[in-house]
Order: structure tokens, then sequence, then C-alpha cells
């Protein structure tokens, strides 16, 4: 009779645990850190950016996450958006205008849905639809093309870059989150998810519930990166050594 209690609770246990097979069960528990957000279930942390957004390009990349950080007095850096490799150099994969420094070719591919745009003087963000950019040099920006968008305005974007790798494999994650074009936030996932799975978490999270907040990709896989000056327990990948770093201050 006890070996049959005990086959029912360890049912009941494995039942309850929140485990299904294949997708992992999008959980609640979270938590929150000097003004870090982290997510248990997902790994994922949602840092904001202070009263800057900076960029660090390097084609023949030299410094780590952290080096870069110690080095321009950094406290959250993220990896950038996608890059090729090419005669030993790593040239952004899409558009890439830095202060008029244009250092990568508009791209029309399906993973390129949007051109962030950071307005260094006035510090206001635009994610502007790849068939609406106009690819010019100019003064003053910061753009770089990324993708796909999965949140828009708040609510889920499920019509860009459907049936593709980057949205349907499991990889770990980085985003760019923009709330009300004034506020950024860096987003990583370290637990290989879908697009699908990252959605539906995001969604839940009071920053989007509470905000006019759009989530636009940044990278998935081996280049997906995160450190933090003051909360070592976050950082991700933090020796990596990348092309394309984003950056705020303290």
């Amino acid at each position: 009779m006890a070996y049959r209690i005990t086959i029912i609770v360890m049912i009941l246990l494995a039942l309850t645990s929140g485990f299904v097979q294949g997708r992992p069960q999008l959980q609640t528990k979270s938590k929150h850190s000097d003004n870090i957000y982290f997510d248990e279930q997902l790994e994922m942390t949602i840092a904001p950016c202070g009263s800057s957004f900076d960029v660090v390009y390097n084609p023949i990349p030299k410094q780590s996450l952290k080096e870069a950080a110690e080095k321009g007095g950094y406290r959250y850096i993220i990896n950038g958006s996608y890059y090729n490799r090419l005669h030993g150099k790593c040239i952004p994969a899409g558009w890439f205008n830095n202060n008029g420094k244009v250092s990568g070719k508009f791209s029309r591919g399906k993973v390129f849905t949007h051109v962030v745009q950071y307005n260094l003087n006035t510090k206001e963000f635009q994610i502007i639809p790849q068939k609406f950019f106009n690819h010019k040099k100019r003064y003053g920006v910061i753009e770089f093309q990324t993708g796909p968008l999965i949140i828009s305005n708040s609510k889920a974007v499920k019509s860009y870059a459907m049936n593709t790798r980057i949205h349907n494999g499991q990889y770990t994650r980085a985003f760019l989150a923009v709330k009300d074009k004034v506020k950024a936030y860096f987003i990583t996932v370290r637990t290989p998810v879908s697009l699908d799975d990252v959605m539906e978490r995001l969604l839940q999270t009071e920053l989007v519930k509470k905000g006019n907040v759009n989530i636009i990709s940044l990278e998935s896989g081996e280049a997906v990166a995160f450190y933090a000056a003051d909360r070592a327990e976050y950082n991700f990948n933090q020796e990596d050594v990348l092309p394309i770093l984003f950056c705020t201050k303290k």
C-alpha cells in the first residue's frame, strides 16, 4: 500500500512541476534587483538604459564586453546587431550608420525588418520599417538595421520573419526594447527558446503591460552577450570579443 501511495505522489509531483515536453513552460517567477528585472524560467534579464545610448564598433574586435565597459565607463553592455566576417573583418550585415560613418549596406532580407534610429540630440528612438527607410548618410544619429520586430505598441507581432530559422529555432536571444521613444532596455534570454516563446513571456511582464513598448531582436545564438558592471550575477558571455556593442553609462 505504501509503495502505491509513493508512486501516486511521484506522478502528481511530475504533473505539477511545470514541465511539459517541447516548449518551456512560461511561468511567472521573477525578481527585481537594482533596476534589473530577472525572469528565472527563461533566465531573462531586462536592464534599463541610462541617459545615454552608445555604439562601440571595431571591424577587428580586440576587447571583451567587460573591457569595453571598464574603458568607456559603461554600466550595461549588450551585443549589437547582426554582422558578417569578410576578409578578416567584421562588417554589419545590414545598414549601419554611426553619426555619418556608414559601415554596412542596406539589406532587404526577410530578417532585417526595421531600422532602429537614435537621435543623438533629442535622445529619442524610432523603429522604422524597412520599406519606409531612406538609406542615406545622416549625421547626428545612430542607425542600425535589425529584426524581426516581435512586439509593437505592446502587442505581439507574428507576421515578421515567420517560418525562418531565427523565428522557429531554439536559441539564446538578445533584444532592444523602446518605451515611449525615450526609454530603452537591453534584454537577454539565456535559455534557448523560439521567438514565440519569448513573445509569450514578454507580454506578461510589467514593462510591456504598462506602456507603449516596441521590442526588436538584435541577435540569436553564440553572439548573445551581456555585461553589468555592478551586477556580476547577471553577466552572460561577458568575456566575448564582439565587433558591435550597444552601451549605456551609469
